[in-house]
C-alpha cells in the first residue's frame, strides 16, 4: 500500500511539472464552419418539370467553396441514392422521381480541409400530369404511338405526345412498325405498378395491343419489361406458345374501369384474365395469375371441344359470361368455376359454356318474352353489357346488371334487341325485354353504344350518329349528328364508358348521368395526322324524349388576378389531336 501511494506521489509531481513548464505556445486553426441557406422545406414539382436549387452557404471564417464537395442524396429507408454532385440542383423530374410521393432529401456541404461535413434536409413532393385524363392510341405513319391527353385538377388540359417513349425506371416499350389496335386502363391487383404501393398508379394497368404485340406499361412513367408481355405472364400449363397477339381484347364488356375479368381473343377464341384478388373465385379458375388459357368457347372438353365464337361477350365478373355460338347460333353461358350450391354448403364447378337456364322470376313479375337464347335463324350483330353496379341491391332496378344484344332473326326479317341478366353463379339467366326494329340500317352499324334502358345508339357507314327508342314499338331511328360529327369528319372512335369516378365526384352538368357517357372520337381527313382528331363526352340527359346526347363538362379550380381559387367549368371536347385509334380513361 505505501508502495502505491508513493507512486501516485511522483506521478503527480511530474503531471504538475510538466504543466508548469507548458507555455501556451500553440497555432490554433479555427474552424471555417459552413450555414446552409436558400433550401425550402418542401418542394412541390409536376413529373416533366426540372427543379433548380441554388443554396446560400455563410461560411464562418471567410467564402472557401473552392475546398469543398457536395452531394444531393435521395433517403430511400436506410438507403441512400446519389442524385447529383454539383454545387446546384438542377433536376429533371424524370425516372426516379417520376412517381407521384414524397421524396426526402439531404443536401450535403464536405469542407475538405476540415473534414466536416454539414447536411440540410428537405422534401421534393411529386404530382403527375399523368394521373388523370385519357389515354390516346395513336397511328403515327408505320409507327403505332401512345399520346395522353392530361387533365390536371387546376384545368388547362395538356396533350402529351409519345409518353412511352418517356424516361422511366423500366425499360420502353417499342412501338415502331406496328399497328394500333386497342388500349385498356383500369384496376388491377396484378399490375406492373406494385412497386410503387402507395403511391398513386398502383394497383392499375395500361394494356396496348397493336397487330405484333400485347403488352402492360407501368401506369405512373409507362415504362415496360419484357414480362409485361402478354407472352411472358401465361401458366406453364397453357396450351399456347410463342409470341401470343389477340386479335381483341376487352374487360368486362369494357364498361368500367373497375374491370375484374379481362378477355383476349386469340386464334378465335377467348381467354381470360383475372385482375383482382378475387382471382381465386373467377372464371377458369384464376389463381392470382393468368389462368391456364383454356379456350373460354369450350363445350365439355374433350368431348365436344371448342366452337366458334362471336367477337362480342356480355359479362358479370362473379357469375359468368355470356358468348354467341355462331355455329349453333345461340347464346351460351360460361358460369364462375367455383360457386357454392344453394344452402348446400359444398362447392360445385362448371368448366364449360352451357345452355342458358332460363328461368320466370315470378316474385318480381316477370314476363316471358318472346325470344329464345337458342333460336337457330338468329346471327349476332352485337352484344355488351348496359350496367354492371355491383352496388344496386335489387337486380331488377333501372342501372341492374343489363346485358343486352342486337341479333337478326332471318325468319322474320327483322333485327331485335334483347335485354336479359344473370342471376346466379349457376348461369340462370333472365330475360329483361325486347324491341324489334323494322329497319336493315341497324344490321350494318360500325359501332353500338347504350347508357340506359330508354336509347340505342349506332354509327351508320356513312359516319352518322343515329338513336332509336328501345320503349316505343316500330320506333324509327332519329339522326342526332349535328353538334357530334362536324361536316366533312369521319367518326373512328364511339364507345360507352362507366364509373368514371375523378370526374363524377366533381361538379357536373348531370351528376348521376355522367357517370355513363359515350367517347366520341372524329377525324378530319383534310388535315395532317398529327393534328386530325377530335375527342368529346357526351351523356344522355334525364328524362330527353329524342335520345339527343348533350356534351358533358366537368369542374376545375383555378385562380384569380388576386390569387383565390376560383370555380370554373369546361366542355369535355379536345381538339388537335393525332390519329387516334382507340382511347381509354386514365383516373390513375
Amino acid at each position: 500500500m505505501k508502495r502505491t501511494i508513493k507512486y501516485l506521489l511522483v506521478s503527480a509531481f511530474l503531471f504538475a511539472a510538466a504543466c508548469n513548464e507548458d507555455k501556451g505556445n500553440y497555432d490554433y486553426t479555427p474552424v471555417n464552419a459552413i450555414a446552409i441557406g436558400g433550401i425550402d422545406d418542401v418542394y412541390n414539382v409536376k413529373s416533366l418539370d426540372v427543379l433548380t436549387i441554388s443554396p446560400v452557404l455563410d461560411f464562418s471564417a471567410g467564402e472557401a467553396e473552392e475546398d469543398c464537395t457536395y452531394e444531393w442524396i435521395r433517403m430511400r429507408g436506410t438507403a441512400q441514392e446519389l442524385v447529383s454532385t454539383e454545387r446546384d440542383l438542377e433536376l429533371e423530374i424524370t425516372g426516379l422521381f417520376a412517381h407521384p410521393g414524397d421524396y426526402s432529401m439531404r443536401y450535403r456541404v464536405k469542407n475538405e480541409t476540415s473534414g466536416v461535413v454539414y447536411t440540410h434536409k428537405f422534401t421534393i413532393r411529386t404530382t403527375t400530369l399523368f394521373t388523370q385524363g385519357f389515354l390516346l392510341l395513336c397511328q403515327r405513319g408505320d409507327d403505332a404511338a401512345l399520346d395522353m391527353l392530361a387533365l390536371p385538377a387546376d384545368g388547362g388540359e395538356q396533350l402529351f405526345r409519345d409518353v412511352h417513349l418517356l424516361p422511366g425506371d423500366g425499360e420502353r416499350l417499342d412501338l415502331s412498325n406496328r399497328k394500333a389496335v386497342d388500349i385498356m386502363a383500369y384496376r388491377d391487383a396484378f399490375s406492373p405498378s406494385l412497386t410503387y404501393s402507395g403511391k398513386a398508379g398502383a394497383n392499375y394497368a395500361i394494356w396496348i395491343l397493336t397487330d405484333k404485340n400485347c403488352d402492360r406499361v407501368n401506369s405512373s412513367d409507362f415504362s415496360w419489361k419484357p414480362e409485361y408481355n402478354i407472352s411472358n405472364m401465361v401458366s406453364r400449363e397453357s396450351k399456347l406458345s410463342g409470341n401470343i397477339v389477340p386479335t381483341r381484347m376487352d374487360a368486362a364488356g369494357a364498361t368500367t374501369p373497375n374491370a375484374r375479368l379481362t378477355l383476349f381473343m386469340i386464334d378465335g377464341n377467348w381467354y381470360s384474365y383475372s385482375n383482382d384478388s378475387w382471382g381465386t373465385w373467377l372464371i377458369n379458375m384464376h389463381h392470382n395469375q393468368m389462368s391456364a388459357w383454356d379456350a373460354m368457347s369450350e363445350w365439355d372438353g374433350e368431348l365436344l371441344g371448342t366452337f366458334p365464337v362471336s367477337p362480342y361477350f356480355a359479362a358479370r365478373h362473379d357469375r359468368g359470361v355470356f358468348f354467341f355460338d355462331e355455329s349453333a347460333h345461340k347464346i351460351v353461358i360460361k358460369p364462375t368455376s367455383i360457386i357454392w350450391n344453394y344452402g348446400m354448403g359444398d362447392m360445385a364447378t362448371s368448366m364449360y359454356c352451357i345452355n342458358i337456364p332460363y328461368i320466370i322470376n315470378w316474385e318480381w313479375g316477370m314476363t316471358d318474352y318472346d325470344y329464345e337464347f337458342d333460336n337457330p335463324a338468329h346471327d349476332l350483330v352485337y352484344m355488351s353489357n348496359c350496367y354492371a353496379a355491383a352496388d344496386n341491391p335489387n337486380p331488377y332496378s333501372a342501372n341492374a346488371n343489363l346485358m343486352w344484344a342486337v341479333v337478326r332473326d332471318n325468319d322474320r326479317g327483322i333485327y331485335r334487341l334483347l335485354d336479359f341478366q344473370i342471376v346466379s353463379p349457376l348461369g340462370d339467366a333472365e330475360k329483361f325485354g325486347v324491341t324489334d326494329f323494322a329497319f336493315d340500317e341497324i344490321g350494318r352499324a360500325r359501332f353500338f353504344g347504350r347508357m340506359d334502358f330508354g336509347y340505342l345508339y349506332y354509327v351508320t357507314p356513312d359516319h352518322r350518329v343515329k338513336s332509336v327508342s328501345t320503349t316505343s314499338p316500330n320506333a324509327m331511328p332519329q339522326d342526332i349528328s349535328e353538334g357530334i360529327v362536324p361536316a366533312g369528319h369521319e367518326v373512328v372512335v364511339f364507345k360507352k364508358f362507366r364509373d368514371l369516378k375523378q370526374f363524377s365526384d366533381q361538379s357536373v352538368v348531370d351528376p348521376v348521368n355522367m357517370r355513363d357517357m359515350i367517347y366520341v372520337v372524329t377525324r378530319d381527313p383534310s388535315l395532317p395526322d398529327d393534328r386530325c382528331c377530335t375527342l368529346a363526352l357526351y351523356y344522355c340527359p334525364a328524362n330527353t324524349l329524342d335520345g339527343k346526347l348533350q356534351i358533358a363538362t366537368y369542374k376545375y379550380t383555378e385562380k384569380d388576378a388576386g390569387g383565390r381559387n376560383v370555380a370554373s367549368t369546361k366542355e369535355m371536347r379536345f381538339s388537335g389531336l393525332g390519329n387516334v385509334v382507340a382511347v381509354t380513361p386514365k383516373e390513375m
